[in-house]
């Protein structure tokens, strides 16, 4: 309160005229003052006037603030209704609900990268590589594993999310009943089937799981297992032809490249090798394996 107005004044008061109320002090009558006098002796008083006033347009308290609630109801980039609020709300929600379920999972390769990473990936893939901006889409991208691999329910997903994407993310899950090999084959038998939402969901995961698997596939996969997922994934892809022209074509550039392993480079799809017997024998393999 030192620089309150009422202090301003009786500082004025002292200084032009001297203060009679400081005992003990001698105090100096000064002559009238002029009218510049006045003006000197008020331009601190004026100045910090000023000051505060022009403060007091920063120190905006919380509750000045306006907030802007996002609408709950679903939305897409290419919809005239959508606002990049809307979607960014709805991305970021996404992202947040995924992040807590995958909390504690790692992805399989050496370095344990956090496995919200894939999730996020597939998402971006969507946008940056097939152009898709819908939010169900991409909504559905970053929980496509979330009821698969957590304790996630599709109700869960409707409740947060709505019907549109509880649908394409139950299109993307397999049936855990199933056996892994059988898991894998029921992806191929059903691929062409899926709504395009749900394919374009499903490429996006295949290339980033393939392209994963290129920087850093797990330590305890030896070169068949390796090769034998990229001959199942394609096959799957293959029934999806048509979807995304983007996303096919970034995955057949990572089906003909070749993977270094141990030293020694092997096409990611062995040439000269009868691949249906390939991949009855990586179904073989999915039938022992634990992980």
């Amino acid at each position: 309160q030192i620089l309150h107005t009422t202090n301003i004044k009786q500082w004025y008061q002292r200084r032009v005229r001297g203060s009679s109320s400081c005992k003990g002090l001698q105090t100096t009558q000064h002559p009238p003052p002029t009218l510049i006098g006045y003006l000197t002796s008020f331009a601190p008083y004026i100045v910090f006037m000023l000051l505060r006033r022009n403060l007091q347009l920063f120190l905006v308290t919380p509750s000045k603030i306006k907030m802007s609630t996002p609408s709950s109801s679903s939305s897409s980039f290419h919809t005239s209704s959508s606002t990049s609020s809307t979607v960014e709300y709805g991305i970021l929600k996404a992202a947040n609900f995924a992040a807590f379920k995958h909390r504690s999972q790692k992805r399989k390769d050496p370095t344990g990268t956090p496995y919200i990473n894939h999730p996020i990936g597939v998402a971006y893939s969507i946008v940056d590589i097939g152009g898709v901006k819908d939010l169900d889409i991409l909504q559905a991208a970053i929980l496509h594993d979330t009821v698969e691999d957590t304790d996630t329910t599709f109700e869960e997903i409707e409740s947060a999310f709505g019907p549109g994407v509880r649908d394409i993310v139950k299109e993307v899950t397999d049936n855990k009943a199933l056996k892994k090999d059988e898991r894998k084959m029921e992806q191929v038998s059903h691929a062409k089937h899926k709504t395009y939402q749900a394919r374009v969901v499903k490429l996006a995961d295949k290339l980033w799981n393939l392209t994963d698997l290129l920087r850093a596939p797990p330590s305890f996969w030896n070169i068949t297992r390796i090769q034998g997922y990229f001959v199942w994934a394609k096959k799957v892809t293959d029934e999806m032809k048509g979807t995304n022209e983007g996303l096919e074509q970034s995955l057949e550039k990572v089906y003909s490249s070749s993977i270094n392993y141990n030293g020694k480079e092997y096409p990611v799809i062995p040439k000269d090798t009868d691949l249906d017997k390939f991949l009855n024998d990586y179904y073989a393999e999915m039938r022992e394996s634990r992980d």
